[in-house]
């Protein structure tokens, strides 16, 4: 054993002295090591924090995430309505704990503390708590019985909004607050660790539901609800499966207004909250082990250089003696040696990328509020470092395996640097490099191409100098509808006369995914029922301060208030019902009746916006009139900067209502830029690392072409004294590049065709398979591959024969 480790110090030792022969290309290989191993570490601690980590509760495999399910309406992982998840609660036992939140974090004007200001808060049931296992830093949890209206409201803080607002006074537990004007009671506070369902939330109340709820269609059929449950420790999926599947059916039967064709779906919960992030990570984490296997190649060639520079020392140290292990082992030793500190300078890259990646990354795409280099991604670093070692340390070790030491020392000085089958290494390491450097051009271009695309998308409205923003009417004064009407108008009156206003109005903001849907009814025709209209809502002004355009018909005025039967649809609305006819007059009804008028009639026809997202096509679209909501949204335009608005819109509010607070203003912009932010961003990435490969790959080309012209720099000459032409000595090594290329280009084609349609998820209005992102990428890996070429072709161009003829 002693032995053992004085022969591996001993290589250590002989390694770093020949790296301290060759000092640039030793540093050359250490960055290239250090940058493909940086790249993994940042993407890995993603991809750790995000995919692979565990949900923080006990026993979290235990938890799922219970959605609904219709095929025929086209709705997958759906939410759930009340109604629906108290019977699944009653009839499915394998659950130990079903609990239920809202789909989204409520913003509440809190009160009683000085100024009035908007906080964000959960509404959840009772039972989250409990079914997640997870109990309160100070006082308690919410209970189940609080759910309901027969107790008092309660409230738990989370340890940040206990900082902000109570200085960490742990007295607060117990204390009333006012929340929209509802008395809640705190009962405790959060660990600062806890953040389900969404980041960043000031607290979570109870529900507080209706007994009643039940018996009333429209808690049945309105879906909100996003539900979690924990299984018992005797229970599986498949049993709570069976057990739901159990439920969904009698309720179909019992409800078959709304529960037709609705079935039920348990996936686990850690899957549920990944969602449509797991394949964007996984394809960055793809797109930079692809780099450390460019690295790697290139490295090797570099490496493979160096060892048919010392063939004559290695057949000499054969010819007294040497094993040809312990020659091969003196490689794998100086390659494992230069990876480790490569490694080393990785782990200093990736620790700085991850801190790039928590500043750059798009709101919401990691949901983690930090992640860096923890102990697990220490150790992928130390596993991907020997591995990279080992694999860049091969082809040296098998080339001196397959050296014959008589031969080497025949050949005496004539032998050049590099002979036929290192040429033939370097061929194929270099080839693979072009074939894996394709393979991130091409995803990164079509993720550039889809970017691009969706950016040029036209989303049916002008966002530019639009400020959106809310505010809550929660005291008993608004408790009449004319009493807040009477607010609005003021507000909006007074909106108007701050400088540089141009249009004031009250109405849904596009590019919302959470819109109110239902059924359309025409009297007399046949409708699709599983085409739903979302629907929106606006006060007079609201299509002029959205520049939206009017194609037919009017938009409402203050003449139509009142009048809820009156609605304006969009061009998809009346092209779909109403094909080849003016629909500007015709009347629908709806299928969910629960409230307002019997039948509607179009008075306009808007042009098309996107309401939910750029990436699906405008669904026919309802707009309704604005009808004096306690919790209004308030969009302002202006021909100035939006975000000067803010203040003045406080202070009008504190001289109308002290204790009304104004919401979070954003900038009707940052909706589309948000919409966009995830698609720039993966291209952005994925366009850095593709680049970073292209120029590793040119590099190993090069280093190809520079070490045929040293090796044949005799034969060179005695081409032009044999009365070549410069240009033909010239072609023969490019010949040699673009043959490097083309094969390289021609594999990296086919994995191509085989691989690319993992990203067809990411890729809106272009397929996998585009051509002209093939063709752009094959004509950019020519064009390196040509630059590459030039400076080695020119230099065994100018061969001098004399001095080939002297050396022979």
């Amino acid at each position: 054993m002693t032995l053992s480790i004085e022969h591996v110090v001993s290589d250590i030792r002989f390694g770093l002295r020949m790296f301290a022969r060759s000092p640039i290309v030793t540093a050359a290989a250490i960055a290239t090591i250090a940058l493909g191993i940086g790249a993994n570490a940042a993407i890995f601690s993603a991809v750790n924090a995000v995919v692979l980590r565990p949900l923080p509760f006990p026993h979290p495999e235990r938890l799922s995430a219970v959605t609904e399910e219709n095929a025929r309406m086209g709705r997958h992982h759906a939410m759930v309505s009340t109604a629906n998840y108290l019977d699944w609660r009653e009839g499915v036992p394998a659950f130990e704990n079903l609990a239920a939140y809202d789909y989204a974090a409520s913003s509440e004007t809190l009160a009683g503390m000085g100024e009035s200001r908007r906080v964000r808060v959960v509404f959840v049931t009772g039972n989250l708590f409990a079914t997640l296992a997870v109990q309160a830093a100070r006082g308690r949890t919410l209970e189940d019985a609080e759910t309901w209206d027969t107790t008092p409201a309660t409230l738990v803080l989370s340890d940040a909004m206990w900082a902000r607002e109570f200085g960490r006074d742990p007295a607060v537990i117990g204390r009333q607050l006012t929340l929209d004007g509802e008395s809640v009671r705190i009962v405790g506070i959060m660990p600062p660790s806890f953040a389900f369902p969404y980041e960043h939330v000031d607290g979570w109340v109870s529900f507080r539901w209706n007994t009643s709820l039940r018996t009333k269609e429209m808690w049945r059929r309105e879906r909100w609800l996003r539900v979690v449950g924990r299984l018992r420790s005797n229970a599986s999926l498949t049993i709570a499966g069976t057990q739901l599947d159990a439920v969904t059916a009698r309720l179909a039967h019992d409800y078959p207004t709304t529960n037709a064709n609705t079935g039920a779906s348990i996936i686990p919960l850690h899957d549920y909250l990944v969602g449509d992030r797991r394949v964007p990570l996984l394809v960055l984490f793809g797109a930079v082990s692809i780099l450390l296997l460019i690295a790697c190649a290139n490295v090797a060639n570099l490496l493979l250089v160096q060892a048919a520079g010392r063939q004559r020392e290695l057949a000499l140290r054969l010819a007294l003696g040497a094993a040809r292990g312990r020659l091969v082992r003196q490689a794998v030793t100086e390659s494992l040696v230069l990876s480790t500190i490569g490694g080393v300078g990785g782990l200093v890259l990736g620790w700085a990328g991850t801190r790039a990646l928590t500043a750059l990354q798009p709101a919401g795409l990691l949901r983690a509020e930090s992640f860096g280099v923890d102990a697990t991604v220490m150790l992928f670093v130390a596993l991907v470092t020997t591995g990279a070692g080992m694999l860049f340390g091969l082809a040296p070790a098998l080339w001196i395996q397959g050296r014959d030491p008589a031969d080497v020392l025949k050949q005496g000085a004539r032998s050049g640097t590099q002979g036929g089958e290192a040429r033939r290494w370097a061929d194929a390491l270099a080839t693979a490099e072009v074939a894996l450097a394709l393979l991130m051009t091409l995803g990164a271009t079509l993720l550039v191409g889809s970017a691009r695309k969706l950016a040029s998308v036209d989303p049916g409205f002008d966002a530019r100098g639009v400020l959106r923003t809310g505010y809550s009417l929660y005291s008993h004064a608004y408790d009449s509808a004319t009493h807040r009407q009477a607010f609005h108008d003021e507000l909006l009156a007074r909106a108007r006369r701050i400088p540089g206003v141009t249009h004031a109005a009250f109405g849904s903001t596009p590019l919302e995914p959470d819109l109110w849907r239902s059924g359309i009814v025409i009297r007399g025709r046949p409708v699709d029922p599983s085409v739903e209209a979302p629907h929106m809502y606006a006060s007079p002004d609201w299509r002029a301060t959205l520049g939206i355009p009017l194609r037919n018909g009017r938009f409402f005025t203050e003449a139509d208030r009142g009048d809820l039967s009156k609605v304006v649809v969009n061009e998809t609305f009346a092209r779909l019902f109403f094909p080849g006819e003016n629909a500007v007059g015709r009347q629908f009804s709806l299928t969910k009746k629960d409230y307002g008028p019997p039948a509607y009639t179009i008075i306009g026809v808007v042009a098309d916006v996107h309401e939910t997202s750029l990436t699906q096509r405008p669904a026919p679209l309802v707009i309704d009139q604005f009808q004096n909501f306690s919790s209004p949204t308030l969009l302002l335009r202006t021909n100035g900067d939006p975000n000067r608005l803010a203040g003045p819109l406080r202070a009008i509010l504190r001289e109308m209502d002290p204790a009304i607070a104004l919401g979070t203003p954003r900038l009707l912009a940052s909706l589309r830029d948000q919409e966009m932010a995830r698609s720039r961003f993966f291209a952005a990435m994925l366009s850095i690392f593709a680049g970073v490969g292209l120029l590793l790959a040119a590099v190993g080309i090069y280093g190809v072409l520079a070490q045929i012209t040293r090796g044949r720099a005799r034969e060179m000459g005695i081409r032009i004294a044999l009365g070549a032409r410069p240009a033909d000595v010239q072609w023969l090594v490019l010949r040699h590049g673009a043959g490097i290329m083309a094969l390289g280009a021609a594999v990296g084609i086919v994995v191509a065709l085989g691989t690319t349609r993992v990203l067809a998820s990411l890729l809106f209005d272009l397929s996998p398979n585009d051509f002209s992102s093939y063709a752009w990428v094959v004509a950019m890996l020519a064009a390196t591959s040509a630059i590459a070429s030039f400076a080695p072709a020119w230099r065994a161009s100018r061969s001098d024969p004399a001095e080939a003829l002297r050396a022979d």
